[in-house]
C-alpha cells in the first residue's frame, strides 16, 4: 500500500462521518495542518507518490502491484456505501518515459463513455499547458468484485499513461474540475466590478451542513417599480450533484453572458429578473463527492419534502422558487447537470397531455440555436420514481410548464461541427450563453441581428409535425434523473450519524434511563424526520359481545338481548342509571347506559356476587345512584316504592320506549305532583334521537 487518504486508519472499510458536531451551536474550527506524504520514496525508488487530500480530490487508497502498475480505490461519497464515479488525484516522483498502468477498481456505474471514446483528463505542472485529454488502452468492464455478499458487481477502468518529465506532478480527473473556491473567487470578482454591481446583486441563500455559504445572484436592469413588476422571472441552478462539474462550467457561461455588455444581455436584463443559484451542494464539491451531500443523500431526490437541518440548500432554494413564482410569472426554471452515459447536450422536461407543444417549444428553439444541443435526445416523461426531483416537484407545485433539467455529456457530441471531439470548458460556457439566447426567441422579443431564426415558422412546424411530439423512450439512468441507489445507508445506520456518541459511564455517573438515539442528542438536536420517529403503538383488541359476537363499542346495541315486553321491568322498582366510564362520550352518556339503567338490558348476580345471565334463578344487580346537577331526568332510588317517573323533552317516542313505559302518563305525574317523588337522583342526559335511529 503506497497511499491511504486517512493515514491513521487501519480498517479496510471506509469510515463514516458523525454529523453531530456540525449541528451544534458552535461550529467546529478549521483544522489546518501540514499534510505529509503517505509514502516517501528513498533514493533510486521509482514508486509514485499519490495524493488526493485537497479540494475536490477523491482517491481513498493506492496499492502497488508491480513496478509500473497500481490498483486504485476511490472514496465513497461521505456517509454512503458507494456512489463512486468522480476521481481527482495527483502523482509525484515521476520518471520520464515510464509507462504506468492505473486500474480504478470500485466504480459503480454499469456503463461508461470510456467505452465510447472518452479519455482521461490530465494536467502536468511542468508542462503548464493546462488540462488535456489523454491515456491509452482505456477499457471499462465489470471486474466480478461484489458489493457485499449479494450486492452488484464493481466496475474497473484501466488506462496507461507515459510520463513526459521526471520529477513532475501530474493530475488525473474524471472531468474539468470547478471547485467551491473557484466559484467564490468568481462571485467576488462580480461584486468588485463597479459596473456589474449595478445589476448583479449577491445574497446569501443559506449555509450548508458544514457551514459553507450557498449564495444566489439576482440579475436585472434598474428601472421603475412599475416596470420591474411587469418583468418575468427566470430561475437557473447548478451543481446539486458535486461530481457533475460540467454544470458549473455551463453556469459560468450563463453568469458571464448575463453580466456582460452585449445587446442581447441588455435586452434580457430589461425584460427578466434572473435568480441564479450557482452551487447547491458546496459540501459535496469540497469533499470530492460524486452525487451526495454530507448527510449521504442525493439532494435531487429531496425536493418533495426537504428537511431544513439535513438538506438546508434544497429547503431554502425551494422556498425561494415558490415565493418567486407567486410574485410574478416565471418563464423558465432550469437545473444544470451532467450525464455519464450519453453524448450531446439535451433536456429532460415535463409533459402536458393536452398541450404537448407547450413544454417542447423551448428545447426545440434551443436546438436551432446551439450546435451542441440535441432535441431528439431530449425526453419529457414523468415517471413516478422521479417525482421528488426538482423538475417534477417544482412543475407540479408552481405549474411552470418550462421546467427542465439541462444535461451535458462528459464526453462530446455525435452531431454538428463538434462531432467526434471532447467538449472543452469553452464549449460548455458557450452552451450557457445559448441557453440565455433561447429565452429571447421563446418570449418573442425583438431579435437582434445575431439571431436569425423564424420563430413563427418553428412554432408551426412543431404543431404540424407530430413526430416532434412523440415521446422519447431514452433511458434516464446515470443522469440527474437516475433511480435511487442501493449505495445509500439504511435508516438505522444513518440514525447513528446524527446523534452525539454516548460517553462511557463511570461509577460516579448518575443512573439515567436509556433513550432512543432518534429522539434527541446531547446538543438538544431534534431531527424532524418521519422515518426516524418510529414508535411502537400498542394494538387495541376489540371486545366482542357475548350474545351476538359483534364488536362491543359505545354505540353497540345487542338485538338478541332486547325483549320488548312488560316483564323486563318491575312497575315498582326501577334501578337508578349509572354510566360506566367506557359509555361516556365527551361528558355525556350513551343510549346503552340509559337503556340498561331503565331495565332494557338488566344484569344479574349470583349469591357470590358474580354477574350471571340466568334470569330465572338469580337476582337483579342494584346500582347506587349518582348525583349530578338539577337539570335532567329523575329516577327513583331502588329502595323507594313510589310510582316510576321519567321525563325529558329530548326523548322522542320510539317503539322501544313506548313498550317500556307510558311516556305521556309519566309527564303528567311529574308536572302535577312533584311531592310524589320523595328521593330523586338527578342524572343529566343527552338528546338520544340519533341513538334511537339505530333501531
Amino acid at each position: 500500500m503506497v497511499y491511504r487518504r486517512n493515514p491513521k486508519s487501519t480498517s479496510m472499510k471506509q469510515e463514516l462521518l458523525n454529523l453531530t458536531r456540525f449541528f451544534s451551536v458552535e461550529k467546529p474550527l478549521s483544522n489546518k495542518e501540514d499534510i505529509k506524504p503517505y509514502y516517501e520514496p528513498g533514493e533510486g525508488d521509482g514508486t509514485l507518490v499519490f495524493e488526493s487530500r485537497f479540494e475536490c480530490g477523491n482517491l481513498w487508497m493506492a496499492v502497488k502491484l508491480a513496478e509500473n502498475e497500481y490498483n486504485l480505490v476511490l472514496q465513497n461519497d461521505i456517509n454512503t456505501k458507494g456512489h463512486t464515479q468522480w476521481f481527482y488525484f495527483r502523482v509525484g516522483n515521476t520518471t520520464a518515459g515510464a509507462k504506468v498502468k492505473f486500474n480504478i477498481i470500485n466504480l459503480s456505474k454499469p456503463g461508461s463513455l470510456y467505452n465510447s471514446g472518452m479519455k482521461v483528463l490530465i494536467s502536468s505542472v511542468k508542462d503548464g499547458t493546462g488540462w488535456f485529454r489523454g491515456g491509452e488502452n482505456i477499457s471499462y468492464f465489470a471486474n466480478g468484485i461484489k458489493k457485499g455478499k449479494k450486492g452488484k458487481t464493481y466496475y474497473t477502468i484501466t488506462f496507461t499513461y507515459t510520463f513526459v518529465s521526471s520529477g513532475d506532478t501530474v493530475y488525473f480527473a474524471y472531468s474539468h474540475p470547478y471547485s467551491f473556491t473557484d466559484q467564490m473567487r468568481y462571485l467576488q470578482e462580480l461584486e468588485d466590478d463597479d459596473n456589474k454591481r449595478l445589476f448583479v446583486k449577491r445574497r446569501l441563500l443559506c449555509y450548508s451542513i458544514a457551514g459553507n455559504r450557498c449564495d444566489y445572484l439576482t440579475i436585472t436592469a434598474s428601472g421603475t417599480p412599475d416596470a420591474i413588476k411587469l418583468r418575468k422571472g427566470v430561475v437557473i441552478s447548478a451543481r446539486v450533484h458535486p461530481g457533475e462539474a460540467v454544470g458549473s462550467w455551463m453556469m459560468h457561461g450563463v453568469i458571464e453572458f448575463l453580466s456582460g455588455n452585449s445587446p442581447e444581455a441588455e435586452l434580457l436584463r430589461s425584460n427578466f429578473i434572473f435568480k441564479i443559484i450557482p452551487m447547491l451542494n458546496p459540501d459535496g464539491v469540497i469533499n470530492g463527492n460524486y452525487r451526495c451531500n454530507l448527510a449521504g443523500v442525493d439532494l435531487n431526490r429531496q425536493w418533495k419534502d426537504p428537511q431544513k437541518l439535513l438538506h438546508p440548500t434544497i429547503f431554502a432554494a425551494k422556498k425561494l422558487i415558490k415565493s418567486f413564482s407567486r410574485e410574478r410569472e416565471v418563464s423558465l426554471i432550469c437545473d444544470l447537470h451532467g450525464h455519464s452515459r450519453r453524448k450531446n447536450i439535451f433536456m429532460y422536461g415535463c409533459n402536458d397531455p393536452d398541450y404537448p407543444e407547450l413544454t417542447r417549444a423551448f428545447p426545440y428553439f434551443l436546438s436551432k440555436l446551439s450546435s451542441y444541443f440535441s432535441y431528439k435526445s431530449s425526453s419529457f416523461r414523468m415517471q413516478r420514481s422521479k417525482e421528488s426531483t426538482l423538475r417534477i416537484t417544482i412543475y407540479k407545485e408552481t405549474r411552470v410548464p418550462k421546467t427542465y433539467t439541462l444535461e451535458s455529456t462528459f464526453c462530446g457530441c455525435d452531431i454538428g461541427p463538434t462531432a467526434g471531439r471532447h467538449l472543452t470548458t469553452t464549449d460548455l460556457k458557450k452552451m450557457g450563453t445559448e441557453l440565455c439566447l433561447a429565452l429571447i426567441v421563446d418570449n418573442d422579443l425583438k431579435l437582434p441581428s445575431s439571431i436569425e431564426i423564424d420563430r413563427s415558422g418553428l412554432v408551426q412546424e412543431l404543431k404540424e409535425n407530430k413526430e416532434l411530439l412523440v415521446e422519447n423512450e431514452a433511458d434516464s439512468d446515470s443522469g440527474s434523473d437516475s433511480d435511487p441507489s442501493e449505495d445509500n445507508l439504511d435508516e438505522n445506520e444513518f440514525a447513528k450519524l446524527i446523534v452525539a456518541p454516548a460517553k462511557r459511564r463511570t461509577s460516579s455517573d448518575v443512573k439515567t434511563t436509556k433513550r432512543s438515539p432518534l429522539k434527541q442528542d446531547r446538543v438538544s438536536l431534534q431531527i424532524p424526520i418521519k422515518k426516524f420517529q418510529l414508535r411502537e403503538k400498542s394494538l387495541k383488541v376489540p371486545q366482542k359481545c357475548f350474545n351476538c359476537g359483534e364488536n362491543k363499542d359505545p354505540m353497540h346495541v345487542c338485538l338478541k338481548k332486547i325483549k320488548l315486553n312488560s316483564t323486563m321491568i318491575s312497575p315498582k322498582k326501577f334501578p337508578v342509571m349509572k354510566a360506566k366510564p367506557k359509555e361516556v362520550l365527551n361528558g355525556r352518556m350513551t343510549f346503552n347506559s340509559i337503556s340498561q339503567s331503565m331495565g332494557a338490558f338488566p344484569s344479574y348476580v349470583n349469591h357470590e356476587g358474580k354477574k350471571v345471565r340466568d334470569q330465572a334463578t338469580q337476582t337483579t344487580a342494584t346500582i347506587s345512584p349518582k348525583k349530578v346537577d338539577q337539570n335532567g331526568i329523575y329516577f327513583l332510588s331502588p329502595n323507594d316504592s313510589s310510582t316510576i317517573v321519567s321525563t325529558n323533552s329530548s326523548y322522542r317516542k320510539s317503539d322501544l320506549l313506548e313498550n317500556l313505559v307510558d311516556i305521556e302518563k309519566l309527564k303528567n305525574i311529574f308536572k302535577n305532583d312533584k311531592s310524589a317523588l320523595p328521593s330523586l337522583s338527578p342524572v343529566k342526559l343527552v338528546n338520544n334521537e340519533k341513538f334511537t335511529k339505530t333501531f
